[in-house]
């Protein structure tokens, strides 16, 4: 069985932030270059890791407020989401707009997974 989709309460809009993600993934990728001294195949892995990312997440990175409370967050791309460390409200990026999303389900979905399982008593 497929959950529904959870509906949009607002909406804010959502700029480009290419500098924003360039200066937090660069120190990520200056650390990665240090790591390859010690240990020379994992730093050389994680730099190619980060430098794919230092060239694409530039286009793609968007910056915006939450529409409940206004505090500003970096997405690194579409469908990028979380809790707003402000107001606590899942917040997800769609296209070129921030969603504040409906909260979540507290009854269990039958045949979702472990919830519905029986349990053992032994």
């Amino acid at each position: 069985m497929v959950r529904p989709q959870r509906q949009t309460l607002k909406t804010s809009p959502a700029k480009k932030a290419p500098m924003q993600i360039v200066a937090f993934i660069l120190p990520i990728w200056l650390m990665t270059g240090l790591l390859s001294f010690f240990m020379p195949w994992t730093g050389m892995i994680g730099s190619v890791l980060a430098m794919i990312a230092l060239f694409t997440l530039p286009f793609k990175a968007k910056k915006g407020a939450c529409p409940n409370c206004g505090r500003k967050r970096l997405f690194p791309f579409s469908g990028f989401g979380g809790p707003c460390k402000g107001c606590g409200q899942d917040i997800v990026l769609r296209g070129d707009d921030i969603h504040l999303l409906e909260p979540r389900s507290t009854k269990p979905v039958p045949g979702s997974g472990r919830g519905n399982q029986p349990t053992r008593k032994d």
